[in-house]
């Protein structure tokens, strides 16, 4: 099989995701050399340090959306996260759930219950949930980390996706999507099988990056949110498209800050520019601030919260 022959056979060609169309713009050009992206498959992480590198990027003529075209398929996606071990995600756990407890005491006052995580990695928020009281069920697709959330904190995780798992209509108080809908082939059906397994009233609660951010509008294709493993970046107005075809109303978009260490944010921003980030690293590292959480809201996340009003039936629009 040729170079370009395995390009093809791993990714397809998509209308966008929110409203079909066929129309777009051509925002960033692939930027992998040719034959790369099964090694960028291989190369997916949780804790992804890979900024700036992306397939081709569009946006929708019609509704908006930025979203990769072509992208990876749905089986290269999820053979990928299936295969995917990711043991420097553990190095920030103490961050990590600092910034999944202020997440959960947003969501306490509007919402009691069973919850449901979608996308669960290793298990940080449910066992956080669970410790509140909560009624906790994960899925997750990788692997090594529902195996590590069931064997370390005895957290019923189901392999797979919220499509795959056999779960109960009507049944869930709030289920949580926390930095996937970004990650996902196909977001409207997975939206619509959240509306199913929620109870009437139920809350869907998402994270995810704002493309219509300052920051993301003023960075543009050096903005820090791209990088090969998002295939979708919506931004309030995009998301409030796309949850209106899956029967949901929109109770609350906000920012959504997050606490790491010193040490993980000058990673960051080195991988992101080695220059501002070796001179931030120096600092930090002389006066020994690796390990001091700094808790950090750059408006380029936002949290969105939506309610199931209705008992009917729901399944994806399509053109």
């Amino acid at each position: 099989m040729s170079v370009s022959q395995k390009h093809t056979a791993e990714e397809t060609v998509v209308r966008c995701v929110c409203c079909h169309s066929q129309k777009y713009q051509v925002l960033y050009e692939d930027n992998h050399q040719t034959g790369v992206p099964s090694s960028a498959l291989a190369a997916y992480s949780i804790s992804s340090r890979q900024f700036g590198r992306h397939g081709r990027l569009v946006r929708c003529q019609k509704c908006g959306l930025v979203y990769m075209n072509p992208r990876p398929t749905q089986q290269a996606l999820l053979d990928s996260y299936g295969a995917m071990v990711d043991e420097y995600y553990l190095v920030e756990e103490s961050a990590r759930l600092a910034t999944l407890e202020h997440t959960l005491r947003t969501i306490e006052p509007l919402a009691k219950g069973r919850l449901l995580e979608v996308g669960c990695a290793t298990g940080y928020f449910l066992k956080i949930a669970r410790e509140h009281g909560w009624e906790v069920l994960g899925v997750e697709p990788c692997r090594w980390a529902a195996d590590l959330a069931s064997q370390r904190f005895g957290l019923p995780v189901l392999p797979g996706t919220l499509e795959s798992a056999a779960l109960p209509d009507n049944h869930f108080d709030v289920v949580a999507m926390l930095d996937l809908i970004e990650h996902l082939h196909d977001p409207l059906t997975t939206l619509a099988r959240a509306h199913h397994v929620l109870r009437d009233g139920g809350l869907l609660v998402m994270s995810t990056p704002n493309v219509g951010s300052l920051l993301a509008g003023l960075l543009r294709g050096r903005w820090w949110c791209i990088m090969d493993e998002h295939l979708n970046y919506f931004s309030p107005k995009t998301m409030g498209l796309i949850l209106q075809k899956t029967g949901f109303s929109l109770l609350k978009v906000q920012s959504y800050p997050r606490s790491f260490s010193l040490g993980y944010w000058t990673d960051r921003i080195y991988r992101w520019n080695r220059p501002l980030g070796g001179v931030l690293s120096g600092v930090v590292g002389a006066f020994n601030l690796q390990q001091r959480s700094l808790w950090l809201d750059l408006h380029d996340q936002m949290m969105v919260i939506v309610r199931k009003d209705t008992p009917s039936e729901t399944t994806p629009e399509r053109a």
